[in-house]
């Protein structure tokens, strides 16, 4: 809330300079007997400069990637089915350094930490299908399966070199397989029940499997899983629409770095909650909506660490992760060629350490926007954001015995012009 302190730059050496391009051809034809096909295939690359202003001697993170791959789908439409099948295939080169100028301090050493490159090749196929079993029901099933090979070049010494290790040369494989099923039923003209059932996988991100400290080793890494269920109910009020949704998830081999520095493999957390989306006509010309969520995120675990506002017990809420999140909306449209909207969104509080300890109050902002189509093809637009000129944190945390705080921006204004055709 100390408006000098909030614009104060406290690191001016630190920097994140990237460069990134892409590009992809989208070709589609017919095939015989009904089907459809797809085909993408696509470069991209980037590269980035990073100073690691978080570590007390800022050493210079150098990464980047160079990929191709292709993207190839079947299509098919028949009575009461609807099926796909494709397969994703992609090679990627990228490479990671890590540089310290400044002298050594504790274990943070001059000079190289790290440098390694990865060859990686990833196959998936999948496959979807939507059945109307009946005029009031549909059936949704699918599956993913994925392969990942990663080739790891270690580019200097092995071995440990004060707080970091660097691995020989290795080549690792990791397989995933997700399915998922829901449902639409329809129970009348204006109201559905909808509901899902899904599995959520990734493989290990390379730095969490080559980018490791003295005492940590690879081996128990797997890949991460979020094992899903909801069930919703949609309903058509005429002047206005509800859409009301429960979940719960499981999330399985979380990796993350804990308050010691070391490196956590066999996370977990679980979350439940409800989602809304209610929008209502007040009049002719003036609207209202809600959008949110409730939820509850707790660690699934115990993780004791040395810092006691950051040791994590089975139970406790995931820090920087609020219960209630909103954005309300008032929409009028006084002239067919205007609109005025008043957005209003609320962030609840949240804890900002694992232990539960220290909290954040959360807040709430206030957004103007307006509109005018000056013809077809041009549109003149407008937006004030946080109207009231707020106080308050994009992200908070606590770090090093103290509360952080991301400051958010005040207001500002924009306006503009857009011209389509």
């Amino acid at each position: 809330r100390d408006r000098a302190l909030a614009r104060a730059n406290g690191d001016p050496e630190a920097f994140r300079d990237a460069i990134a391009g892409r590009m992809s051809l989208a070709l589609r034809g017919q095939a015989s007997e009904g089907w459809t096909w797809s085909l993408t295939p696509y470069w991209r690359a980037n590269a980035m400069d990073f100073r690691m202003h978080f570590f007390p001697t800022d050493p210079l993170e150098e990464s980047g990637h160079r990929s191709a791959g292709v993207q190839g789908a079947l299509h098919r439409e028949r009575g009461t089915w609807r099926i796909i099948l494709g397969s994703d295939l992609e090679w990627t080169r990228g490479w990671l350094s890590e540089t310290q100028e400044n002298p050594t301090q504790f274990s943070f050493v001059q000079g190289d930490h790290y440098d390694y490159a990865v060859n990686a090749r990833v196959a998936a196929f999948y496959a979807r299908t939507r059945w109307q079993a009946s005029e009031r029901l549909s059936l949704i099933a699918g599956a993913r399966w994925e392969a990942t090979r990663f080739d790891y070049d270690n580019r200097l010494a092995d071995g440990s070199v004060g707080r970091y290790l660097r691995l020989p040369d290795r080549s690792d494989d990791f397989s995933t397989f997700a399915p998922d099923f829901g449902f639409l039923f329809e129970a009348s003209e204006n109201a559905s029940l909808f509901g899902r059932v899904a599995r959520g996988v990734r493989a290990p991100q390379t730095a969490e499997l080559y980018r490791l400290q003295p005492g940590q080793t690879i081996t128990g890494i797997e890949p991460e899983t979020l094992d899903s269920a909801e069930l919703g109910w949609r309903q058509d009020l005429g002047a206005g629409r509800i859409e009301i949704t429960a979940f719960a998830m499981e999330k399985s081999n979380v990796f993350f770095r804990d308050a010691d520095g070391f490196n956590v493999t066999d996370g977990a957390t679980d979350h439940h909650g409800v989602e809304f989306d209610i929008a209502w006509t007040l009049t002719g010309t003036l609207e209202a909506g809600l959008t949110g969520t409730w939820a509850r995120h707790t660690y699934a675990f115990d993780r004791p660490v040395s810092a006691a506002s950051e040791g994590i017990a089975k139970g406790n809420d995931v820090d920087t992760a609020p219960r209630w999140l909103w954005t309300g909306r008032l929409a009028w449209t006084p002239v067919a060629r205007a609109d005025v909207s008043l957005e209003w969104t609320h962030v609840g509080a949240y804890f900002t350490d694992a232990g539960n300890l220290n909290a954040y109050e959360g807040h709430d902002l206030l957004t103007l926007r307006a509109r005018y189509r000056v013809t077809g093809r041009t549109t003149l637009y407008g937006a004030i954001r946080n109207l009231t000129g707020e106080a308050y944190a994009n992200r908070a945390d606590y770090a090093f015995g103290n509360p952080r705080y991301f400051p958010g921006e005040p207001r500002g204004v924009t306006v503009g012009i857009r011209v389509t055709g």
